[in-house]
């Protein structure tokens, strides 16, 4: 018999938390918060008589998946749309081959496919074997792993499909990080998965071995439930390890876009040193025409002031130069006005320099 209950946090408000304990083994550590928070867990617990009798079986155990899709309800991060779903079964089995399942939350499409799975007839589901059930529950989370991959491989596949251009590099770092942790994520969860499944092959053989009075034919049953757990084991090592190369890949491309713009910021630096190898060339030449006319500058702007008078000849007078002899006012006002300046700019360019170390 399989229920499909609301969610964890509902079954606390509703107050059937303690009836569903008492009912089914179930422990306090399930309902608290952490449990509730947890990506992944596995738990079993026998119940037995005082006569040492099995009287039933119980395990419990959640898978967490992140689906990237395009659905309303998804939540939206960078233009990336994507789903937490939360698989959470409780298994109870009894000695007479009685079980009943408890899913807690699951998605509607997820019931119905779990549902066909089961009516399905070439699903065996073998009563006997308490851990047969888990077979078929975690076939199905695994098909839907395969999807959340294969939906994160298109994203990325766009990303390298759709490189920065080495022209004119405008890379979407947000996006490319995005991507990035939405992989760490799916990595973190099918690692998390693995340990789940580990843990249930575990206390599948811990169980018969330590009840090596069940019958023979219980026994063959228990070795094809425990090959079929195996290989679900090495299909979930293989969506885990391509989950890591799509790690690899983002990684690969986010490199890349850095090297690119790096690449890019190298060739405009190149560019700009030429054209100020240009610039400097022109002030260079600026200079040297600077120095070749400030003597004779400066040479006719004294002889052009009042201290000097020529006085051309003529048929009466000779040509005469005169210098005034009030020459020395020029240098006696140049001079200290000079010294003053070149004071003032060895006053200044300390502390220039070190306002700007203070702003630093």
């Amino acid at each position: 018999m399989i229920v499909f209950l609301p969610s964890e946090k509902s079954l606390i408000h509703l107050k059937l938390d303690k009836q569903l304990s008492d009912r089914f083994i179930i422990p306090d550590s399930f309902w608290d918060s952490v449990s509730q928070e947890a990506s992944g867990f596995f738990r079993c617990q026998e119940s037995r008589s005082v006569d040492d009798v099995l009287e039933a079986y119980t395990t419990l155990f959640r898978v967490l998946i992140k689906q990237p899709n395009t659905g309303s309800s998804s939540c939206k991060s960078n233009g990336i749309l994507y789903t937490w779903h939360k698989f959470t079964f409780l298994t109870s089995w009894l000695p007479s081959n009685k079980l009943v399942v408890l899913c807690f939350d699951l998605p509607p499409p997820f019931q119905n496919t779990l549902i066909a799975s089961l009516i399905n007839s070439s699903t065996h589901l073998e009563m006997r074997d308490m851990y047969s059930i888990h077979v078929l529950l975690l076939w199905e989370i695994t098909k839907l792993f395969d999807f959340a991959l294969w939906s994160s491989r298109d994203l990325v596949r766009d990303l390298e499909k759709n490189r920065v251009s080495k022209e004119d590099p405008q890379p979407d770092y947000d996006r490319m990080h995005e991507l990035a942790r939405h992989a760490i994520h799916t990595s973190e969860m099918l690692e998390m998965t693995l340990e789940t499944l580990t843990a249930i092959i575990r206390e599948h053989e811990l169980f018969f071995d330590n009840n090596p009075a069940l019958p023979k034919s219980i026994r063959t049953i228990s070795k094809q439930t425990m090959r079929d757990l195996r290989f679900q084991n090495t299909i979930f090592k293989s969506l885990h390890l391509r989950s890591k190369a799509l790690e690899d890949r983002l990684r690969n491309e986010i490199n890349l876009a850095f090297n690119i713009v790096a690449e890019y910021d190298s060739r405009i630096s190149v560019r700009l040193s030429k054209e100020m190898q240009v610039d400097s060339f022109s002030m260079r030449t600026i200079a040297v025409l600077g120095l070749l006319f400030l003597p004779g500058t400066f040479i006719c702007a004294i002889f052009s002031t009042s201290f000097f008078n020529f006085s051309p000849g003529n048929t009466t007078e000779p040509q005469r130069w005169v210098v005034s002899d009030k020459f020395w006012i020029y240098w006696v006002v140049t001079v200290p006005l000079t010294l003053v300046i070149m004071l003032l700019w060895c006053i200044y360019q300390p502390l220039s320099r070190n306002q700007k170390w203070d702003r630093r």
